[in-house]
């Protein structure tokens, strides 16, 4: 008995979308311990790939999308608002529904967590790679 295995253009084509951030530099803090000269900057910690629209990757278009991202004291996002997207209406819903799955590290100011905003573009580029190979986020 033979296997069949279908494989479709976008396979085929290897089509991978990219986030670029700024990781988060300093080390995280006890939040058991009060300390009123801690500071701690908030970020993401890790991403998620939106996934590439079927209709984009067919007609070859690539794009990106510019996020204002509101994370809570907790470091939980709060909100997320599209501040601009090229082309529009292509990739700003995977954008969203990928960005759900974040997760970023709280902000701490002399020593207390506080709520904070964040700016993040993702890009959406047409990348060849080895069919099977794990795509991974590039993080600027």
């Amino acid at each position: 008995m033979k296997a069949h295995f279908k494989m479709t253009l976008p396979m085929l084509l290897g089509l991978l979308a990219v986030s670029t951030q700024t990781p988060a530099t300093s080390k995280p803090v006890n939040m058991g311990t009060k300390a009123s000269n801690t500071n701690q900057a908030g970020g993401v910690i890790k991403s998620y790939q939106p996934i590439y629209p079927s209709k984009a990757q067919l007609a070859g278009q690539e794009g990106w999308v510019d996020l204002l991202i509101n994370v809570d004291e907790t470091g939980q996002m709060s909100s997320a608002t599209i501040i601009k997207a090229k082309p529009a209406r292509m990739f700003e819903e995977p954008t969203l529904n990928s960005i759900k799955k974040w997760q970023f590290q709280q902000k701490i100011v002399n020593g207390q967590a506080v709520p904070y905003q964040l700016t993040q573009k993702v890009e959406f580029k047409l990348k060849n790679y080895t069919f099977g190979e794990v795509a991974t986020l590039n993080p600027q």
